[in-house]
């Protein structure tokens, strides 16, 4: 791939990445709630769900997902269902069964010691979980590849697009658990958390509509 073609390419991705969406509110709220340890997990394992995408791309496999109806709605409603489960959960909602198992039991915040394997799950499904994901990449692919492109070079293409997205979301992560940024957020954490709860609930809503 010539040098053009791949700064070309960079700059799509990065724009891509950098489009608002729920991956963002997702990654903003574990770093905010949970510290940024948790979230560079999740910005991680996001671009990692993405790279997923990317490759099968770059190597046609997209197509399976893309074209076939079943496959694709069944990942966008499981994607609708968890960021309602993850919108519910930033409400204060406790979604696992309790010790007592009563059912008149009430709503209970959960607990917030989640491991950073949970935070990186989380951000893996974010992406995994976003069929439209798949679609990005199909059509920018298409316009980089050539029939005769070799292996190395439909590796380069997904490994840019993994690299991109984790670089940014690390930034993200990082810039929202800066000192000066987390104090002002301190401030607000609990109204916060209930704000994004809110608007993760409205995305998982609009992907299912979509």
């Amino acid at each position: 791939m010539e040098l053009s073609s791949w700064l070309s390419l960079l700059a799509v991705c990065t724009a891509g990445a950098m489009s608002p969406g729920p991956s963002a509110a997702v990654i903003i709220d574990i770093s905010i709630r949970q510290g940024r340890q948790h979230g560079l997990a999740a910005a991680i394992a996001h671009g990692l769900g993405v790279g997923c995408y990317a490759l099968m791309a770059s190597l046609g496999l997209g197509l399976i997902i893309t074209n076939d109806p079943l496959v694709f709605n069944s990942l966008k409603w499981l994607g609708a269902a968890f960021l309602l489960y993850l919108g519910l959960r930033a409400l204060g909602f406790k979604l696992t069964p309790s010790a007592n198992n009563h059912p008149e039991s009430e709503p209970q915040l959960e607990s917030r010691s989640s491991s950073l394997l949970v935070s990186a799950r989380t951000g893996f499904f974010v992406a995994i979980l976003n069929p439209k994901v798949a679609l990005f990449f199909l059509a920018l692919f298409s316009q980089f590849i050539d029939t005769g492109a070799g292996t190395g070079e439909r590796l380069l293409m997904a490994a840019t697009a993994t690299g991109v997205d984790i670089l940014w979301y690390i930034l993200v992560a990082s810039a929202v658990t800066t000192a000066s940024v987390d104090d002002r957020f301190s401030a607000y954490g609990p109204m916060l958390e209930k704000l994004f709860g809110v608007l993760i609930i409205a995305v998982a809503i609009k992907v299912a509509a979509g």
